[in-house]
């Protein structure tokens, strides 16, 4: 038994989380074929209909998933939390090294311009 005493939560209820996808078809497949999923929400959104929203989740359960197509260049299985024009540039340029963005991306989402080694 452990000595640590747990405070009790305020959270009751967990309603929808959501999970950045490569592809959504695949991760739909996945959630009802494997797992026996069922599938609550595909709906189209966005000025063209070029984004989709997609829920799954067991059956009888209030709680969703998500299933999100990487959004204004973003990558599968990331989030974050504030403006990207906010984040620190240091953190873009280690992004960046780590090839976790691309170029494009760190110009076009962040406003960052990558700077080259002079040769």
């Amino acid at each position: 038994m452990s000595d640590l005493q747990q405070a009790p939560t305020t959270v009751t209820n967990i309603g929808v989380v959501m999970f950045t996808v490569a592809d959504v078809d695949a991760a739909i497949a996945f959630y009802t074929d494997k797992l026996g999923f069922e599938v609550r929400a595909d709906v189209s959104f966005g000025d063209s209909g070029e984004y989709r929203w997609v829920e799954v989740a067991p059956p009888g359960s209030v709680a969703r998933l998500a299933l999100n197509a990487p959004m204004n260049g973003a990558t599968p299985g990331g989030g974050g939390i504030g403006a990207p024009s906010e984040r620190a540039a240091e953190r873009v340029a280690r992004d960046l090294a780590d090839e976790l963005v691309s170029d494009e991306t760190a110009r076009n989402l962040y406003g960052y311009t990558p700077v080259k080694a002079a040769e």
